[in-house]
């Protein structure tokens, strides 16, 4: 995953971790944990965070999988 630009982009779409997390349902020191890379997002957990910001399947692929799904 590519912790540094799915923060930018959470931060393009105007949240913050805190907001964010609000937002989708889990608690932020699970959200943060997640971003950071401590511990892997669930694919619902993609589709929420995906959905909340704005990514298309595109940015999805890019940040969450490092471009290796078809």
């Amino acid at each position: 995953m590519k912790t540094l630009e799915l923060k930018a982009e959470v931060t393009r779409a105007g949240y913050t971790t805190k907001s964010l997390s609000e937002k989708i349902g889990m608690p932020t020191q699970t959200l943060s944990d997640k971003i950071s890379g401590k511990s892997e997002f669930k694919g619902s957990e993609i589709v929420a965070v995906a959905q909340t910001i704005g990514l298309n399947l595109v940015q999805v692929n890019h940040i969450f999988f490092d471009g290796i799904v078809n």
